[in-house]
């Protein structure tokens, strides 16, 4: 729940300081404040799940994850470039700035899934003295 809240936290500051520098429209679809939440916080859930179930069935979880979130962040960089492009049938074709908006809050979801769920674990991991 923390990851989700830190990465949450981020990319609505990334959302506000791409309006308030960047004149991102504040009416723009993909970038509604509900929905970056929603999506954020979804996505942080979704890789916690993940990782429970390959820590499971898995000998090698954290690598494994680590390369399902690179996997990840280019399968929704790819949709990112399909809106600005306008091959998305239900959406209206976004600026290039949306677009680096957009992949700059998925980069940072990716950075804080793998941080949080991968690198802290490590951390505090117990290690053996002699």
């Amino acid at each position: 729940m923390l990851a989700a809240a830190v990465a949450t936290g981020v990319n609505l500051g990334v959302l506000f300081a791409a309006r308030r520098w960047l004149g991102v429209d504040p009416a723009e679809p993909p970038l509604s404040v509900t929905l970056v939440a929603t999506a954020t916080c979804g996505a942080m859930i979704l890789g916690a799940l993940v990782l429970a179930f390959l820590g499971q069935t898995q000998a090698r979880p954290f690598i494994i994850f680590r390369r399902l979130a690179a996997v990840g962040f280019v399968l929704v960089g790819a949709a990112a470039v399909l809106a600005y492009l306008g091959w998305l049938p239900s959406l209206a074709p976004v600026s290039s700035t949306v677009l680096f908006v957009m992949v700059g809050m998925d980069a940072v979801a990716a950075v804080t899934a793998v941080g949080f769920f991968t690198t802290l674990p490590r951390a505090r991991a117990y290690v053996a003295t002699y």
